[in-house]
């Protein structure tokens, strides 16, 4: 059962098109397929490559949108591995500039925008005693 977080998540990542279409495939997979080890999305996937998913995975993991839930034996390769599921609290991907978009959680964000209040009040003080040298 997907939470209602974790669907508007999916739609705000879906439709943003910040995400390549194999990072989107991964994340989508492991929306719906949580607590799978790399290999079992693979074969979930119906494709061959272990190394089709894993490159998504830890770019996904550096954004924050997926994270580790434990580990276990895979069913597939009888290893200790990973299991994945899906960040509910992961922030928002947010445009840095036309070449890059990063990654900032919900406290980044609140930390961002206490600094801006700050300089913003400080603006607006010189721009009152400017005003009051008139």
């Amino acid at each position: 059962m997907i939470d209602e977080n974790s669907k508007e998540a999916y739609m705000n990542l879906r439709d943003s098109g910040l995400l390549s279409k194999r990072e989107l495939e991964t994340y989508e997979l492991i929306l719906f397929n949580p607590n799978k080890t790399a290999r079992e999305l693979t074969k979930i996937a119906g494709k061959e490559d272990p190394n089709y998913f894993r490159p998504r995975i830890n770019e996904l993991e550096t954004l924050g949108v997926i994270k580790r839930n434990g580990k276990r034996v895979c069913d597939i390769s009888q290893n200790t591995s990973y299991i994945w599921i899906t960040n509910k609290t992961s922030g928002c991907i947010i445009r840095h500039n036309k070449k890059k978009d990063v990654f900032a959680t919900k406290r980044e964000l609140d930390q961002f925008i206490v600094i801006l209040n700050k300089q913003i009040s400080e603006l607006t003080q010189r721009v009152i005693d400017l005003e009051n040298r008139k």
